[in-house]
């Protein structure tokens, strides 16, 4: 029953998309980046991320982002989280680029029914957008982004596809409290050998609540990469300390 829900899901999330594409001008885009994390404990771990992304037919960089973060594992099946990201984006309106910060928090609670896996994410995020073109000025941005996303671990296989769904609420003062984009996500994980792993998915985007949504298709491709956790050096295993 389990996997014809998913089937059934991935079905609508197929069907969603051509209809959008149909009804309106979009923007295709390419991203890829590499994630490479390093757990500390059995309860703490770091990361760090750089990415490109590009649009408008892979004619330019948008955006090069660089994020870094570090992971606390409070229960078994519940992670805290602190991140920061430093992005350099192309802003086409103004024909120029830009510098962008952002801080977040997040909690990520993560369930396993079976073969299924369901992962919540709940982050606040606060952006300060560098803008000098005309005159110099800070933008603060405040969001609070709901993801959920369920995972199947196929019986003989090494592919796991998965489905996402995430909404971003606007904090911002002075702005109206409202959901302000969405954003749908299906794709597959694939292990390549011990600790690497290659992430492959299609992404739809919209924005909400506003007059010309501006709406978006996206492939990516990602690999990420897990460090052995350092060892204490000991008469035993003076050579043996990460990687």
């Amino acid at each position: 029953m389990m996997v014809k829900l998913f089937r059934e899901c991935l079905a609508f999330v197929f069907i969603f998309t051509i209809v959008n594409l149909c009804k309106a001008q979009t923007d295709y885009g390419y991203w890829t980046g590499i994630d490479l994390s390093k757990p500390l404990t059995k309860s703490l771990s770091i990361n760090l991320s750089p990415e490109v992304r590009l649009s408008n037919s892979a004619e330019h960089f948008d955006d090069f982002l660089v994020s870094a973060g570090i992971q606390f594992k409070i229960l078994k099946w519940l992670q805290f989280e602190l991140g920061y990201r430093y992005s350099r984006f192309y802003e086409v309106d103004l024909d120029d680029r830009f510098n962008e910060h952002r801080y977040s928090v997040a909690f990520k609670p993560r369930f396993d029914f079976g073969r299924f896996t369901l992962t919540y994410r709940g982050q606040f995020q606060r952006s300060l957008i560098y803008w000098y073109s005309y005159g110099y000025s800070i933008e603060t941005k405040d969001n609070f982004r709901n993801r959920l996303q369920v995972s199947y671990n196929i019986p003989n296989s090494k592919v796991d596809p998965f489905l996402m769904g995430e909404f971003y609420y606007d904090l911002t003062s002075g702005k109206d409290r409202e959901f302000n984009r969405i954003r749908l996500r299906a794709g597959f994980t694939y292990p390549l050998k011990k600790r690497n792993e290659i992430q492959i998915f299609g992404q739809y985007q919209s924005k909400l609540n506003t007059g010309n949504p501006e709406r978006s298709y996206v492939l990516g491709l990602f690999y990420s990469f897990e460090f052995r956790k350092f060892k204490p050096a000991t008469a035993d295993n003076e050579l043996d300390q990460g990687d």
